[in-house]
């Protein structure tokens, strides 16, 4: 059974910095990953603002409104830019599964992002250290 889900979406560039990226979308990030090195991307990234026990449809659901909604100003961003939808399940028990609606997945098809999972089996307390809340 999936535990809990932690979910965003990142919108990467490497010709723009992540403030610029925010300013062109009207968008305020949750997080502004600017780059190190000259080879890394700047990242954007807006967290599903939901609880982490709703479900993954919902999460999913959620980003899916705020692209949409954003969908025009997003062809202003330059060519190289990337987007993505990043989904962390943990779940209580090594073997944890999900299903997609189809609805929801056409949606996300009209979208033009990525869907990344990862998926984490760990107890609570395990869970708690790897994100940081120990």
């Amino acid at each position: 059974m999936i535990e809990s889900i932690e979910a965003a979406i990142r919108i990467s560039s490497s010709s723009i910095s992540a403030a610029q990226i925010g300013a062109l979308l009207g968008v305020r990030g949750s997080r502004l990953v600017n780059p190190k090195l000259p080879q890394s991307d700047a990242r954007l990234i807006v967290d599903s603002s939901l609880s982490k026990s709703e479900p993954l449809e919902r999460h999913l659901s959620h980003l899916c409104d705020q692209l949409e909604a954003i969908q025009s100003a997003l062809k202003a961003l330059p060519e190289d830019t990337e987007i993505d939808i990043w989904c962390v399940a943990y779940s209580n028990n090594e073997f944890a599964g999900f299903g997609l609606d189809g609805h929801l997945m056409e949606r996300l098809s009209r979208i033009p992002t990525s869907l990344v999972f990862s998926i984490y089996a760990a107890s609570g307390e395990q869970r708690d250290v790897a994100v940081g809340e120990n």
